[in-house]
C-alpha cells in the first residue's frame, strides 16, 4: 500500500513537471522556429500558423491531461475499492469471530446446565441413601433396645448384627457419593468435614450396637444429631444448586435469537 502511494506521487509530479515544461518552453520554441526560412515557403500567414499550432498542441496537451486525469481517477477508485473490500472483509471476520465466541459461550453454559442437572440427581440420590442408612441404623438400635429388655424373645442379637451390616454397607456408599458431590460444589472443606463426621458417627453407632452394654439413648441421640447435620448441609447444597441453575438459565437467555 505504501509503495503504491509512492509510485502514484511520482507519476503526478512527473505529469506536473511535464505540463509546466510544455507551457513555458513550447511557446518560445515555436516563436523561434516561425522566424526560420523553412517556414517562409509555407503558405499562409504567421498568425494562422500560430493559431494552428496552438490548437494542435492544445489538443495534444488536452488529451494528455484527460488521459492523466482518467488514470488518476481510476487509481483513486481502485484504492477506494480495495479499502472498501478490506473493511468489508474485516467486518465479516469480526462478525464471524463474535458469533464463534457466542456459540462457544452458549455451549459452555449448556454443558454447565447438564452438569448442574447431574448434580441435582446426585443430591437426590444422596438424600435417599442417607435416609436408608438412618432408618436402617435406627431400626437396629430399636431392635437392640428390645433385645436388652428382659423376657423379649422376638428378636435376637443376630438380627441386630444383620441390620447393622446393611447400615455399614450403605454408609460406605454415602461417603463415596459425598466425594463425588464435593467435586461439583464450592466450600468443599466444610462439606467434607460435615459428611465425614456424619459417616464416622454412624459407624460408631453401628459398631457399638452389637455390644451387651450398648447405650440405646446415646445411639438414638447420635442418629438424630446426624440427621440434623445432614439436613442442614443438604439444604444448603440444594439452594446453591438451584441458584446456580437459575443463573445459568438467565445467562442462556442472552444467546437466544
Amino acid at each position: 500500500m505504501r509503495d503504491t502511494q509512492k509510485r502514484d506521487n511520482i507519476i503526478i509530479l512527473a505529469v506536473v513537471i511535464f505540463i509546466v515544461f510544455i507551457l513555458l518552453i513550447v511557446p518560445g520554441i515555436m516563436a523561434v522556429f516561425l522566424k526560420k526560412p523553412v517556414f517562409s515557403k509555407a503558405p499562409g500567414e504567421v498568425e494562422a500558423w500560430i493559431s494552428f499550432w496552438g490548437s494542435y498542441l492544445g489538443g495534444i496537451f488536452g488529451s494528455m491531461a484527460v488521459i492523466a486525469t482518467t488514470y488518476l481517477i481510476i487509481q483513486h477508485e481502485k484504492k477506494l475499492s480495495e479499502k472498501t473490500f478490506h473493511e468489508k472483509v474485516r467486518r465479516e471476520e469480526q462478525v464471524i469471530l463474535k458469533q464463534d465466541r457466542l456459540e462457544r459461550e452458549r455451549l459452555l453454559i449448556n454443558f454447565q446446565l447438564s452438569s448442574n442437572a447431574i448434580l441435582a440427581q446426585k443430591l437426590n440420590e444422596f438424600q435417599s441413601v442417607f435416609l436408608n442408612i438412618h432408618n436402617t441404623l435406627l431400626k437396629a438400635v430399636v431392635i437392640k433396645e428390645a433385645v436388652l429388655k428382659q423376657g423379649e424373645m422376638k428378636y435376637t442379637n443376630e438380627d441386630v448384627i444383620r441390620i447393622r451390616d446393611e447400615a455399614i454397607d450403605q454408609n460406605k456408599i454415602m461417603l463415596d457419593l459425598a466425594m463425588i458431590i464435593m467435586q461439583e460444589t464450592k466450600d468443599t472443606d466444610i462439606i467434607f468435614t460435615h459428611f465425614v463426621e456424619i459417616h464416622d458417627n454412624f459407624k460408631k453407632v453401628a459398631l457399638a450396637v452389637r455390644g451387651k452394654n450398648f447405650d440405646v439413648q446415646w445411639g438414638l441421640a447420635t442418629i438424630e444429631d446426624c440427621k440434623e447435620k445432614f439436613s442442614t448441609v443438604w439444604k444448603a447444597l440444594i439452594v446453591a444448586q438451584l441458584s446456580e441453575k437459575e443463573k445459568l438459565i438467565n445467562s442462556l437467555e442472552r444467546y437466544k435469537g
